[in-house]
């Protein structure tokens, strides 16, 4: 599997359970900024159905790891936040 779909799955898996730790169960956090929602639509390449050359293979992991990183930064901007606002 795409490390990509691990990586939703497990925030599928883990996330609910901590929704409301240590916050009220009416707790209320703002929408999303646009450009984290943006950052978190990013996907990884589709890799074709042929045989790729070793140029076209490392360019396409060389994508895959820039993706991965900004996603990880997206969420690490977005868990900030969220843990500063549960202060207020």
């Amino acid at each position: 599997m795409r490390p990509l779909v691990l990586l939703i799955i497990a925030l599928l898996v883990i996330l609910p359970g901590c929704q409301t730790v240590g916050l009220p169960l009416d707790a209320a956090f703002p929408a999303v900024p646009p450009e984290i929602a943006a950052c978190a639509k990013r996907t990884n390449s589709a890799v074709p159905a042929k045989d790729l050359s070793a140029a076209e293979v490392e360019a396409t992991w060389k994508q895959d790891r820039f993706t991965n990183v900004a996603l990880r930064q997206c969420l690490q901007r977005l868990i900030v936040r969220d843990q500063k606002l549960a202060k207020k």
